[in-house]
């Protein structure tokens, strides 16, 4: 039987978070990493594998997963331990909390990483404007609202939804801060999440890596309009 591969940008929040699940499970994972400025994943390959041809993309065997939410889920159920089980519940209502949450981060914040993200490395931007400013402080007063009701997002203990959703948000720090003063329990969520050990070992690099290529972009892409 085949090994786990996953294919990953270290940049990408949803690969990170797929990375940081297989950590927290202790699994021997083959990392690929796909370099999409060379369009590797429009290769015929890859596009047979993952017709979306986005990042990550899961290979389990014959198995292929191409979804973070779903590599997660698939990962704990498969492979994780009764302890880590707590990750995903089985009961039915604290599921369906933690799908919510997982459903938030791909409807809502992913999508505010991704309008700047697209239009950063398409030279349409050269920073965050007013629009995008306020989408993230909406996404913000969404994240603090959950947090007024439980320690994490779907529940008081950590579950995949956290896992995912904390790096996109931390992507989203990193382009606009999080007041600790307007979102206390926000800022406060997302520094326990960075103080993880699997949270500082898979997606800080990449989350560092993100940082400084999106701030290298702003600058070309404002000498570019001069």
């Amino acid at each position: 039987m085949r090994g786990l591969v996953l294919h990953k940008i270290n940049g990408s929040p949803p690969a990170r978070a797929a990375m940081m699940i297989g950590d927290i499970l202790g699994l021997k994972i083959q990392y690929k990493e796909v370099n999409i400025l060379r369009a590797e994943h429009l290769s015929p390959e890859f596009i047979k594998k993952n017709p979306m041809h986005t990042i990550p993309l899961l290979e389990d065997g014959d198995l292929l997963l191409a979804d973070s939410h779903a590599i997660a889920s698939y990962l704990v159920n498969r492979y994780g331990s009764a302890e880590h089980k707590r990750l995903y519940p089985e009961d039915l209502i604290q599921r369906a909390k933690v799908d919510e949450k997982l459903y938030f981060d791909t409807g809502v914040l992913f999508q505010r990483f991704r309008e700047i993200t697209f239009g950063t490395f398409t030279g349409r931007l050269s920073g965050l404007t007013a629009e995008h400013i306020q989408g993230l402080e909406d996404s913000y007063e969404i994240l603090e609202r959950y947090l007024e009701k439980n320690k994490y997002l779907a529940r008081n203990e950590l579950s995949i939804a956290d896992v995912c959703a904390g790096a996109t948000v931390s992507s989203l720090d990193a382009v606009r801060q999080i007041d600790s003063e307007k979102y206390p329990k926000t800022h406060d969520w997302l520094n326990r999440m960075k103080r993880e050990s699997f949270f500082e070992k898979m997606n800080a690099p990449g989350l560092a890596d993100y940082k400084s290529t999106i701030l290298k972009f702003w600058e070309r892409n404002k000498k570019s309009k001069i």
